[in-house]
């Protein structure tokens, strides 16, 4: 519209025909209103290039970023599979060195702690047991035809169900409680095996001056 406006030639009867209008077309208002418009929008264009040039360096600054983080995940992922192997590897040899624990009460003449023995299953059999506080270093001996359901009417689990134990169970830190006892048991096969061992036991342990035993034990 500008360049026509510019170039359009003078002529008076183009004007006089077109009762003016051909006038007005290269009038110099009109010429002054595109050069406005155009002004105008060429001010839009070069806002919105600006604009759009600053957009493609913030996505490039993001890509950047992106490809930088990509390279540091990947990075961290294969640290974390040499450490997931290492550590699996490490496990394996501690699972391989791992002795199977028993799996049912029976005669021991060693002591195990009472929170391991509490969880074995348990068959029937006569014999002595004998109760030790690891802290205080005290001793109860006794004699059962059912050493295993003897034990659970002294323990729920290593929790004491009598006074016996009670007090220094309850006056132990809570942390502690559960490895305060252990214990050990003697199979025995008659009657008078059953009260020489007791009492054998009960010597042996000083369970009746300096321990839990309110006797000697049976005569």
């Amino acid at each position: 519209k500008l360049d026509n406006a510019i170039t359009l030639p003078k002529s008076i009867w183009k004007n006089i025909l077109s009762f003016g209008i051909y006038c007005y077309l290269r009038s110099a208002s009109r010429i002054t209103k595109i050069i406005n418009k155009q002004n105008k929008v060429n001010g839009q264009i070069n806002f919105y290039t600006e604009n759009i040039e600053k957009c493609k360096t913030n996505i490039d600054t993001l890509n950047a970023n992106i490809a930088f983080y990509k390279d540091n995940i990947d990075k961290k992922e294969k640290e974390l599979d040499v450490n997931r192997r290492k550590m699996y590897n490490e496990m394996a040899k501690k699972v391989r060195a791992i002795k199977p624990l028993p799996t049912s009460v029976e005669e021991n003449k060693e002591f195990t702690p009472l929170k391991q023995f509490s969880g074995l299953t348990s068959e029937k059999f006569i014999g002595c047991y004998v109760i030790h506080n690891v802290k205080n270093d005290k001793y109860y001996v006794g004699q059962s035809k059912d050493v295993p359901k003897r034990i659970r009417q002294h323990f729920n689990g290593t929790v004491p169900k009598n006074i016996i134990f009670a007090e220094d169970y309850y006056s132990t830190p809570i942390d502690e409680r559960d490895s305060l006892f252990e214990i050990k048991v003697l199979a025995c096969a008659t009657k008078d095996e059953l009260d020489s061992t007791e009492k054998q036991l009960i010597e042996e342990y000083d369970a009746f001056r300096s321990g839990y035993n309110g006797t000697g034990g049976n005569s």
